[in-house]
C-alpha cells in the first residue's frame, strides 16, 4: 500500500471514531479473547512474505509508550522489533518522511513498532 502523506490528517481525523469509549469491567471481559486473537494473528503473520510495521504518533504523555507495551506484553516480543525516534536528522529531512521508518523494517513475517 503506498500512502499520499499530504493531507493525511484531514483523513484520518475525518475516519476516526473519537470518544468512543470501552468500560473497564467490558474491557475486563472482553481483553482475553482480543489478546489471544492478537497472538493468533502474530503467529499466522509470520508465514508472511511482507513485514508489518505500526508507527505510533502524538504528544507527550498520549500513551504511546504504554501501547507498545501492552503490545509487547500481549504478543510473542520474539517477533517484534521496538524502535524509537526522536527529531529527524539532517540527513532523514532531504527525505521523504517515512524513509527513516523504512531503513528500520523488521524482516519478513515480523512486527516493527
Amino acid at each position: 500500500m503506498v500512502w499520499d502523506t499530504e493531507g493525511m490528517g484531514d483523513v484520518m481525523f475525518q475516519t476516526a471514531e473519537l470518544g468512543q469509549k470501552v468500560s473497564r469491567e467490558d474491557f475486563d471481559r472482553i481483553s482475553q479473547d482480543l489478546r489471544a486473537e492478537l497472538l493468533a494473528l502474530q503467529m499466522e503473520l509470520r508465514s508472511a512474505d511482507f513485514p508489518v510495521i505500526l508507527v505510533f504518533a502524538g504528544v507527550d504523555g498520549g500513551g504511546k509508550g504504554e501501547t507498545v507495551n501492552l503490545l509487547n506484553e500481549w504478543m510473542d516480543p520474539r517477533w517484534i522489533a521496538t524502535r524509537a525516534y526522536g527529531a529527524p536528522s539532517d540527513e532523514e529531512r532531504e527525505r521523504p518522511y517515512y524513509w527513516r521508518f523504512w531503513r528500520d523494517l523488521p524482516p519478513k513475517g515480523q512486527i516493527g513498532l
